[in-house]
């Protein structure tokens, strides 16, 4: 297993959440394969990955247009939250980004930027036991702007009053990094060091 190095310089560490910290994509995957079998439309696969980082009442809007359907984001938002909910006893941790979160407690200020909301956030950080390693959390319960946009990542640097040239991001979703490119931040793509 590879290691991840942290250039000289940093003041200050930002972590995606899903698919990032924890390996997550597979439980919201099933969550939209069985909002799909209750509603009636298909969630193909490489789907998930594309909207990774997208909040789920955007996804419902996406799903909408592509799909021709008319579902309700904010019921849609609210049941997949409650399907993940129950599926998320124990999160397995994806082991080289929890290694730096680790390493760098309590040395560089550290928070978690997502495009989760936040109750689901939280319960996903205590599942992974990894809830008392971060200063701060953004989540889409609190920007206008989520991922591509710079936002998220632009309020984390804010929280943890670092500026944004001399934060890391730790993304792997194409939308998180192009949101972090966007902030004028340095990144990490963990899907390099997944085993």
């Amino acid at each position: 297993m590879k290691k991840i190095t942290v250039p000289q310089g940093t003041e200050g560490l930002i972590f995606d959440l899903d698919g990032t910290l924890v390996d997550s994509m597979a439980r919201h995957y099933d969550a939209w394969l069985q909002l799909g079998e209750k509603y009636g439309f298909t969630f193909p696969e490489e789907w998930l990955f594309e909207l990774a980082g997208t909040p789920n009442k955007r996804i419902a809007e996406i799903l909408n247009e592509r799909l021709g359907i008319d579902l309700d984001p904010a019921r849609i938002d609210k049941e997949e939250v409650e399907i993940y909910h129950r599926m998320q006893k124990e999160m397995n941790v994806i082991e080289p980004v929890v290694e730096v979160v680790k390493e760098y407690h309590e040395k560089l200020p550290m928070t978690v930027g997502t495009g989760s909301i936040r109750l689901s956030a939280e319960h996903t950080l205590e599942g992974a036991n990894l809830d008392g390693y971060f200063s701060g959390m953004v989540t889409a319960s609190e920007v206008t702007c989520p991922k591509p946009a710079p936002e998220t990542f632009l309020k984390c640097a804010e929280l943890m009053d670092v500026p944004a040239s001399k934060c890391l991001v730790f993304e792997d979703s194409e939308l998180g990094i192009q949101a972090a490119k966007d902030a004028g931040m340095q990144f990490v793509d963990v899907r390099k060091y997944y085993n």
